[in-house]
């Protein structure tokens, strides 16, 4: 909870993999609701692991516990970039604003 209520929004393993933890606006989540996410992936893990399955079956790929604390799981592709990144082809990077 720490990790992903951090300004990284990432646990160690979700930044070597690229990616990140958000609201569903694509803001930073808070510690509170960090932990509550924890919480919830704890009841995924009780119920079967049937948490996780949630995710192939919703439209934004959200298990229970993203459902539970309102959060997503992004990659920087997808339109909101990780902290202190900017977007393939942005005008920082030198790309066409196409």
């Amino acid at each position: 909870a720490v990790f992903e209520g951090s300004w990284r929004q990432a646990t160690p393993g979700k930044m070597l993999m690229g990616i990140f933890v958000t609201d569903l606006n694509g803001k930073r989540i808070g510690y509170g609701r960090a932990l509550g996410r924890s919480g919830g992936r704890i009841l995924s893990v009780i119920i079967c692991f049937i948490g996780f399955f949630v995710a192939l079956f919703t439209a934004r790929s959200q298990a229970l516990h993203d459902l539970l604390a309102e959060t997503l799981v992004l990659e920087p592709e997808y339109g909101l970039s990780a902290p202190g990144t900017q977007p393939p082809g942005s005008p920082a990077e030198g790309g066409s604003a196409s």
